[in-house]
């Protein structure tokens, strides 16, 4: 579904991606793991070319998203679905005008919007939140209404950056069953990136460790468990 092809990323100089190539499979929930600063969530941002790579082909269902003009690539990012660390809600919408956000951005009618922002709620159990105000709601609450947008414009592919990390050991539970409802209910594939190995331990399919802007190795979760095979992914494993 998704191929990351020799990507590199510089910021001023410095190179931050030196070469990620990874495949993604449809339907997975695939992690971006490794240490702060390693690159994995500059590495998420540019399969949605948040982040534009220097060099390299980000290809979506075979389609190279750094070749197509910006109209065409904002129709493309509209199958590609975002969960931000900090919720990065609009504090003066209420609840459904967030998730109606992306919906307006497409063109949808109102009738339409209203209708899928109602089902968009109700996946993640908070329709009757949806006249509040984010400064009315739990970091739970909060994550769960940036689910609901993501979701909002039936994407193929939800990038989630950290999604936990702001979040008590109760709410983070919660937060990753809805993302493994969404996963196994809707079909859609899901790339996190975090430190957290109990979200990755619970949730992904698949890992890439990554150091350095490299991928130092790339790893199956069988069972709720993770086995490398070099020092320094031994290493992270216990210290994570």
């Amino acid at each position: 579904m998704l191929q990351l092809s020799s990507i590199t990323k510089s910021f001023h100089g410095t190179e931050v991606l030196k070469g990620i190539d990874l495949t993604i499979n449809q339907g997975e929930i695939f992690g971006l793991i490794g240490l702060s600063g390693a690159g994995k969530s500059t590495a998420l941002r540019t399969i949605n070319l948040l982040e534009r790579p220097t060099t390299g082909k980000v290809l979506l269902n075979n389609e190279d998203l750094m070749a197509k003009s910006e109209n065409d690539l904002r129709k493309s990012r509209q199958k590609i679905g975002m969960i931000f660390q900090h919720f990065n809600l609009l504090t003066n919408k209420t609840v459904a005008d967030n998730v109606a956000f992306p919906l307006k951005l497409a063109g949808w009618n109102k009738n339409d919007i209203d209708a899928r922002v109602k089902e968009c709620l109700t996946t993640v159990g908070l329709f009757e939140k949806a006249g509040s105000y984010p400064n009315q709601l739990s970091g739970g609450q909060k994550q769960r209404v940036a689910i609901a947008r993501g979701i909002a414009n039936h994407p193929e592919l939800l990038l989630a950056d950290e999604p936990t990390s702001a979040l008590d050991p109760i709410t983070k539970i919660e937060v990753i069953n809805y993302l493994q409802k969404i996963n196994k209910e809707l079909g859609i594939t899901i790339i996190i990136a975090t430190h957290d190995m109990s979200i990755v331990k619970r949730l992904c399919n698949r890992v890439a460790l990554m150091k350095d802007g490299l991928v130092h190795e790339k790893l199956d979760v069988l069972n709720s468990e993770i086995h490398p095979t070099t020092e320094f992914g031994k290493t992270f494993l216990e210290i994570a």
